[in-house]
This record gives C-alpha cells, structure tokens and sequence, in this order.
C-alpha cells in the first residue's frame, strides 16, 4: 500500500515511511529534522564504524541473557501414559531407559541450580519446571520435590514460578487443591476441540483423551489453581489455529502456548504438506492471535517483545546457557531431548557452569548475532535466533546443523508482526498522503496515532 517499514537488525523498532519519502531520504542530501532525529535515533542513519559498536554492544547484552539460568528442568519420568502421534519420549525412552527422577538428584539438580543463580541473580522470574514425559507418574518424588522447593524459597529468587507441564489424566482432586497450597502453575496438554485433540493426544491404549483432559482442567479450575494449556501446532491442526483459541475461551483458559514442531516429529508428521508449508503456516498461527486481547499465547509476546523493546533476536530455545536440564537417571544437560552429556548431577564440582561447557559453547556459535558472517547473509540474519538443535539433529549429532526450519519460522513472524502492528488507520493516512513517517510508539507526523497492540 505504498508503505515501507525498515529498521536495525540489532536492536529492530520498526520505522514506516511513505515510499515517497523513502526515496527522498535515499536521493537527497537533506532530510526533515524531525525524521533526521527518529533516524539517528533508531540508528538507520549512522556515521563510520557505528554499526561495529552496535554489533559489539549487542552481542554484550545478548550474552548476558544468555547466561541467565532462566529454567532448571527436572525430568520426572522418562515415560508417558500417553502415545502422542508427535512425542520424542517413546524414542529416547527405548534409547536410554524408562527412569524416573529419584528426590537426591532432584535435590541436587535444585542446588546446582542455586549455584548458577547466585552468579546472575536479579528480580526477573525464574522457572523451575517439572517434566517429562509425563511428570504425574512420579507422583511421590513430584510431592516431595514441591514442598522442598517451598522450604528453601529463601535462597531462590523471589519471582521463582513452579510449573508442571501434564496430560492430567492421572491428576485427582487432592493433587488439585496441593498444587493451589503451594502456588503450582499447570501446563495442561490440549490440542484443541475433541476433533483435534483425539487424534494428536492418545492414551497408551490408543483411546481418546478429550474427556480426560477436560476433567483435569476443571478439577484445577474448581481449585483456583493458575493453569494454562501447551498446544502442539501439527499439519493436521496447523491451519485451525483460530479453531483452537475459540475452544480454549469456551473452556475457560486465557492463556497458553504454541508449540511448533520440528524435527523427525514433523518429518513423521507432515503428510502432504511440506516443511516450508507447515512453518509459514505455524507462523500465521500464532500472529493470527495477535488481536485476541482475552487470550495470552506466549511464543507471541515473545517475538513482540524483539519488536518491542528492540531485542536483537527471540529467544526461542533456552538452551544457550539459559537452562539446566536433570535427566531422568540423574545426567545433566542442557537440552531435554538431545542428551549432550555433562556428568552426573551428583558427581559435578560446586564450580560447574553450565555456560562453560563445549556443548553451550556449540550452541552459541549457532546463533547469527556471533556468526562471522552474520552480516554477509540478509537472508538469514533477520532477528529470528539459532533455533532448535535438536529440531535440526540429524544422526551425526551435529550441532552445527543449521535449523532451516526455524529461520522461516521466525523470519515469517517478524515479517507478520511488522504489518500487523501497523494499524489501519495509519495505513490509511499513508495511502491517503496525510502522513509519512510513524512508529509503534506514535512517533512521526501523526502524533496521535497508536498501535493496536
């Protein structure tokens, strides 16, 4: 519609200009002042040697996110109740075991933990995730690992959240009403309307869920327990997205995640649709939501956020330094699902840091921002991460594998974003010529202007 948005890679804040003015900004000597000054200020115009600062000031404050121990994952149970069409944990279950956590390793994946924290502590939230497979069939070490938590609160950061992430077939009422006394946040599995659900979420028997699910849900629901629901986006439910977020209100849930797939569980999955397909598909998904002011979807305020308060990239995997992960039988590492092993949770020295290890170490040379040639290749260097490591595995175990996948995946959001917060009275009076420059924040000829955000 005759309008252009530009903005710095490093730090994005989109700035939108009439094509008009555009050209005239490349063509003449002299620009507007009140232009000149968004310009500068959002360093599009730039004198000698700028953009090396910028670049080297952004990988500074990128690695301090990336080294803020964000999550401690403690996997319960290396196994499941369910037989989900898409799940990873049948495999690595047959590849290293059907363990459980026991209470000692939990204690000392809590206290590692700990340590990483007190190098980094500050008043942002912290997340302690109880996991799986499904973490309900290690009901006795998930009790017990809960109220530790609680009784050492005082040497966790005061935002610390515990969330549970299950199925909740096996959740019953006095599991409910623990996790309300002891501010436990549910992550319940629906993959949206019966339709949906039942043929993405099976029980081990291969029976429907749908009304097991919903059962947890208002069990937790009837407790007041804070709960939210993990949605994983499929080929089969992919292009259903508004189907899914019109269910979730009519259940009750106000908020939840997207969960894109990637890698053999999307390959095993796609059908007749392609890679490509499905991850520009999953990227309208979640945008699509974007205007749904009743329904928080998490991966969306993520991206806003690059957007927003101009983070050089989203941050969609935290295993850059940002987590630490207790396997089932007790081995560290710093994914979930793909085990780059870093020793036994017990045996590890008070002075490991996962950040030091060469797995992270890999992990971080994967991202653009410190690619030697970031700069070199536009088409990969929009904002969009290093993604999924183990989304991009292959059998070498390379985790030099570039994850494809969520490039376009990521790429796609920020393009939809950009035009999404545009609102459509501004893009009128750029069409109409009564504007020509704006940004998100109401900056430009139209001061009253704002985002719908």
């Amino acid at each position: 519609m005759g309008v252009v948005a530009i903005f710095h890679m490093l730090h994005p804040h989109p700035l939108y200009l009439s094509r008009e003015t555009l050209s005239d900004v490349l063509a003449r000597n002299t620009i507007p002042e009140e232009l000149s000054v968004l310009l500068h200020t959002k360093q599009l115009l730039v004198e000698p040697g700028e953009d090396e600062i910028a670049l080297r000031e952004a990988q500074a404050k990128a690695m301090l996110r990336l080294s803020r121990p964000t999550i401690l994952y403690l996997m319960l149970a290396q196994d499941c109740n369910n037989a989900c069409t898409y799940c990873p944990v049948p495999a690595l279950a047959q590849r290293y075991g059907s363990h459980i956590l026991s209470f000692e390793n939990a204690v000392a994946g809590i206290d590692l933990w700990k340590q990483h924290i007190l190098r980094h502590a500050d008043e942002e939230p912290y997340y302690l995730m109880l996991y799986g497979g499904e973490p309900l069939l290690n009901r006795v070490v998930l009790d017990q690992i809960i109220k530790h938590a609680r009784d050492v609160r005082v040497s966790l950061p005061k935002r610390t959240n515990i969330i549970v992430p299950t199925n909740g077939r096996l959740l019953d009422e006095s599991l409910a009403r623990f996790f309300r006394e002891h501010e436990v946040h549910v992550a319940l599995g629906i993959d949206g309307p019966p339709s949906i659900h039942d043929q993405l979420r099976v029980s081990d028997t291969l029976s429907a869920t749908s009304v097991e699910v919903i059962r947890a849900l208002r069990l937790l629901q009837d407790e007041g327990v804070a709960v939210s629901a993990s949605v994983t986006l499929t080929p089969h439910s992919v292009l259903r997205a508004d189907e899914i977020r019109e269910y979730l209100r009519t259940v009750g849930v106000t908020a939840f995640g997207f969960n894109v797939l990637k890698g053999s569980a999307l390959q095993e999955s796609l059908g007749t649709m392609t890679p490509g397909e499905y991850y520009l598909a999953a990227a309208r998904a979640v945008v699509g939501g974007l205007c749904a002011v009743d329904l928080t979807e998490y991966q969306l305020q993520k991206k806003l956020r690059v957007l927003t308060e101009g983070e050089t990239f989203g941050l969609d995997c935290t295993c850059y330094g940002n987590q630490i992960v207790v396997q089932a039988d007790g081995v560290v590492t710093n994914c979930p699902f793909l085990r780059y092993e870093m020793g036994k949770v017990s045996a590890l020295s008070s002075n490991f840091d996962i950040t030091k290890t060469e797995g992270v170490q890999k992990w971080r040379r994967r991202l653009p921002i410190f690619s030697d040639g970031w700069s070199a290749k536009p088409d990969k260097s929009l904002p969009h991460g290093g993604g999924c490591t183990w989304g991009a595995h292959n059998p070498s175990d390379d985790l030099w594998v570039v994850d494809d996948g969520n490039t376009t995946y990521n790429s796609e959001v920020i393009h939809e974003l950009i035009w999404q917060i545009l609102p459509g009275d501004v893009a009128d009076r750029f069409a109409r010529g009564g504007i020509c420059h704006w940004d998100y924040r109401g900056h430009g000829s139209n001061q009253s202007a704002r985002t719908r955000r």
